[in-house]
Parts: C-alpha cells; sequence; structure tokens
C-alpha cells in the first residue's frame, strides 16, 4: 500500500486578521512520541488562547 508521510518537522504560520495561526508537522513513529512534543510547545507558546493537536500513527 502507498501512502503520503511526513519525512521531517515543519512549521507553518499565516496571520488572518490580526490572529496568528501555527502549523507544526513531526514525523511519529508511536503514540507516545506525541506527547511531549505537544507539552513543549505548549510551554513555547504559553500566551496562546488555543492549542488544538491531533496525531495518527500507521497508513
Amino acid at each position: 500500500m502507498n501512502y503520503l508521510t511526513i519525512d521531517q518537522a515543519s512549521v507553518h504560520e499565516i496571520e488572518i486578521k490580526k490572529s496568528r495561526f501555527l502549523c507544526y508537522l513531526y514525523p511519529l513513529q508511536d503514540a507516545a512520541d506525541f506527547p511531549p512534543i505537544l507539552a513543549a510547545l505548549r510551554k513555547e507558546h504559553y500566551k496562546a488562547a488555543h492549542h488544538c493537536s491531533a496525531y495518527i500513527i500507521g497508513p
């Protein structure tokens, strides 16, 4: 089965009506890899009003 995946970490930023939206993508091998990444991002962006997150493991 062929499917697209993330091979390296990436970040994208966009500003809409003076609001800043950040998108971070990380390649994960295991669900246990996700909580430390999310904790670090929340610490880095502690003033953010919202932290939306999701992850997928496998195809």
